[in-house]
């Protein structure tokens, strides 16, 4: 009935007591009026000790929010700099006073929101968008069979003194003082390395020394000729990822590497033409596309096995023993999920219309 929810109308109470001196019991009350018998036996309680039935002023703190206040949280959504302590700051110094704890509750219990990290991607162009359309659309329609037959290439740097993961690296404690320091070095010194995947194995990992500058010349007499052109040559059906063949018919295997000058310089690309039988030439591959690489989410991984190691290397020497480790023992499932996701990922950058792609 109406009114039961909340604070019972002082009649409907009456009439109830009026039943039950006139000999109905508590149970048929209760039917009655849609209540519980034990609401029903407190009404009958406080009329036999001759009190009130009216309800008690209710304890508890009262809702801060005014209804300005909400407006002014809900349009907060999705806006940078908006964080509960600057917008409970911002609404008490307009006279709606509410904690910065008030306006959390706000927002995750009433509005279902929830705090997100911005992510850092790249800065597109209006080429760049051009670009990733063009290669996509030209590629919708390819399946996982398709992508079988691209090997991905690509350099990456790792830090000796990497900081943690500000969002994974959480540590309970009692006391602040009780988490350990990361203690980072201003300069850190760090290892470029270059390797290449495919779907059923890896190149060799290089390491290039400390300190080399990664040119043309570098590119093309040391990476691709002693590391790419090898892997390009495997054959083997069985053994380790280094050792087997990257993908099931090689003839058909197309080399990809992306647009960094280094790679795509007019030697190298004259080098390309005469001594590998498919690669995807200059302008190819979109620039500034992480999103459409697995080899992205290889460096990833090996990223986290350096974070894992405790204690955690000193020397450029530990870490690139540590990272061929890595490299090593990537796993033929973690190559086979990588490439049957690379559908979704051209799908997904043709939803955002050459975008950035977020997950």
């Amino acid at each position: 009935m109406s009114g039961i929810g909340g604070k019972l109308a002082l009649e409907v109470k009456n009439k109830a007591i009026g039943l039950l001196l006139a000999g109905k019991t508590q149970r048929e009350v209760a039917k009655r009026f849609e209540v519980t018998t034990r609401t029903v036996k407190r009404w009958w309680r406080r009329e036999k000790h001759g009190e009130s039935q009216e309800d008690k002023k209710r304890t508890g703190r009262p809702r801060k929010l005014t209804r300005v206040a909400k407006i002014v949280i809900s349009k907060s959504l999705a806006k940078k700099r908006q964080t509960t302590r600057k917008l409970a700051a911002r609404l008490s110094a307009k006279g709606h006073v509410c904690s910065k704890d008030t306006v959390y509750r706000y927002l995750t219990k009433d509005l279902g929101a929830r705090a997100y990290r911005r992510c850092i991607v790249p800065k597109l162009s209006p080429l760049n968008i051009s670009q990733r359309l063009k290669f996509c659309k030209d590629r919708k329609n390819w399946k996982y069979e398709d992508w079988k037959n691209v090997l991905f290439s690509d350099e990456s740097p790792f830090e000796l003194d990497h900081p943690p993961n500000r969002k994974n690296s959480v540590i309970y404690a009692q006391d602040r003082e009780d988490v350990a320091t990361f203690p980072k070095s201003k300069f850190s010194p760090k290892l470029m390395v270059w390797g290449m995947i495919g779907p059923e194995g890896v190149s060799e990992l290089h390491v290039a020394p400390p300190g080399t500058r990664i040119n043309a010349s570098y590119y093309r007499e040391i990476i691709l000729k002693e590391y790419m052109l090898p892997a390009l040559g495997k054959r083997a059906n069985r053994g380790s990822i280094l050792k087997k063949k990257m993908a099931p018919d090689m003839s058909r295997a197309i080399f990809q590497q992306d647009g960094a000058r280094c790679h795509t310089a007019a030697e190298n690309e004259e080098w390309l033409r005469e001594n590998v039988d498919n690669y995807w030439a200059k302008g190819m591959w979109p620039a500034n596309s992480p999103d459409l690489s697995p080899i992205e989410n290889v460096w990833a991984i090996m990223q986290d096995k350096v974070d894992e190691v405790d204690p955690p290397p000193s020397t450029l020497a530990a870490l690139e023993k540590i990272l061929k480790q890595a490299w090593a023992n990537i796993s033929p499932e973690v190559l086979e999920n990588l490439y049957r996701s690379m559908p979704g990922r051209i799908q997904a950058v043709l939803e955002a219309k050459g975008g950035n792609v977020i997950k």
